[in-house]
């Protein structure tokens, strides 16, 4: 066979493998530019007034959509606006806070003037010590499926989950990341999908149990003691539901067994009931990763609690704890972007008695800047590749069931 022209004993040509893993890598750090773009230019830098369709202020007509004026100066007393090139010189009294009324909606430069410095790195701190806590926990839950990465592999896959949390509604689009990359790479995808899960609902479980213990100190107020009541009522209907997944004796005794029996010979759900049913031989694992849930809650929580002190939110820790528990808890549904707009109409709704609207909402914008800046460095490790491998590995006393 003659040789085509140009190629020789020393020529050598790359394999289709490698060819299809560097358009794979190009794609990634496409996409990953776009998303840190984007993170960027969605955010509100500057203050600015929030105009409802229909409100009348001085100079302005009313109009029938809603609208947004710049901020370009302030004093005590008014706000000096720009709306489609006209200067509105707005009282501070005029500005309300309940939804269909002209509000301030405080932007990012202005909260961080207002904070001191050396608290800001303090929240920046207390939350990236997070992320090495969650990475163990999902670690753990790997291991006992006999799926083992690298404790740096591990570290390495969560940060760039938590970079895609902050593109997707409710904080759970990292989770899908994380389970799809397992997955592709070591075949199994019902344990890297129920490793995601479960360490998702040990996360919320602890948000649960924080709240409900940290009601427990409330005494002054009577709409504080009803919800932390409600938050026991919850705990009390998850409590059986978990007590039967981890307990063979106690769902035989009820006979849920059965069901279970059904579900692994069901072709369609076997493998995932398998999957999710193996974590109940492995109690030590789940009370490991439960208390990184707690330690990591307790980061989270912490941080927020210091951005708002620095903003002038003295609201006692025992009652933060329980409110911004409910608030990461209402957060994490899938409706918006990182969970942006729900968690802080939850927060001024549950603190309005508390701080201003202005204060829960600047504390807010400080927490979410330094989670940002915490999974950036997710955005940079998808640019250079996720290539884990080896991913599976002998873990003693771990595998299928």
């Amino acid at each position: 066979m003659t040789p085509a022209p140009g190629a020789g004993a020393g020529t050598s040509v790359p394999p289709p493998g490698r060819s299809r893993s560097w358009r794979w890598t190009l794609l990634q750090a496409a996409i990953a530019c776009a998303a840190i773009l984007y993170l960027v230019s969605a955010m509100n830098w500057h203050d600015q007034v929030v105009i409802p369709a229909g409100a009348r202020l001085p100079g302005l007509p009313p109009a029938p959509a809603q609208r947004l004026a710049q901020v370009v100066d302030a004093d005590g007393k008014s706000l000096h606006l720009v709306l489609d090139g006209a200067d509105i010189l707005l009282p501070r009294a005029q500005l309300g806070t309940a939804v269909g009324e002209v509000h301030l909606k405080p932007g990012i430069m202005p909260v961080l003037r207002g904070a001191k410095v050396g608290d800001l790195v303090t929240v920046l701190l207390v939350i990236a010590c997070v992320i090495p806590v969650q990475a163990l926990r999902w670690w753990l839950l790997l291991r006992a499926r006999g799926i083992a990465p690298s404790p740096l592999q591990t570290l390495r896959l969560h940060l760039i989950g938590c970079f895609w949390n902050c593109l997707f509604p409710g904080l759970t689009g990292g989770d899908a990341v994380k389970a799809w990359q397992v997955a592709r790479q070591s075949g199994r995808t019902a344990d890297a999908i129920m490793s995601v899960l479960v360490d998702r609902l040990l996360g919320l479980l602890a948000l649960f149990v924080l709240a409900a213990l940290a009601g427990m100190t409330l005494s002054e107020s009577t709409s504080h003691q009803l919800l932390t009541q409600r938050i026991w009522l919850v705990l009390a209907i998850l409590v059986p539901g978990i007590l039967v997944w981890v307990s063979p004796t106690i769902s035989r005794v009820i006979g849920v067994d059965r069901l279970i029996t059904w579900s692994l010979t069901h072709p369609r759900v076997a493998l995932v009931a398998a999957a999710l049913l193996a974590y109940r031989r492995h109690h030590a694992v789940m009370l490991a990763c439960f208390a990184c849930s707690v330690a990591g809650h307790l980061l989270l929580i912490g941080g927020c609690i210091i951005a708002g002190r620095t903003l002038g939110i003295v609201t006692p820790w025992g009652e933060m704890l329980m409110l911004l528990s409910l608030v990461f808890l209402i957060g994490a549904v899938p409706i918006s972007l990182f969970g942006l707009g729900v968690m802080e109409v939850a927060a001024v709704a549950l603190m309005g008695s508390l701080a201003s609207p202005n204060q829960v909402i600047s504390m807010l914008v400080i927490y979410r800047l330094a989670l940002i800046a915490t999974a950036l460095p997710g955005g940079l490790l998808m640019i250079g590749g996720t290539h884990l491998r080896p991913v599976v590995g002998p873990v003693p006393g771990a595998g299928r069931p």
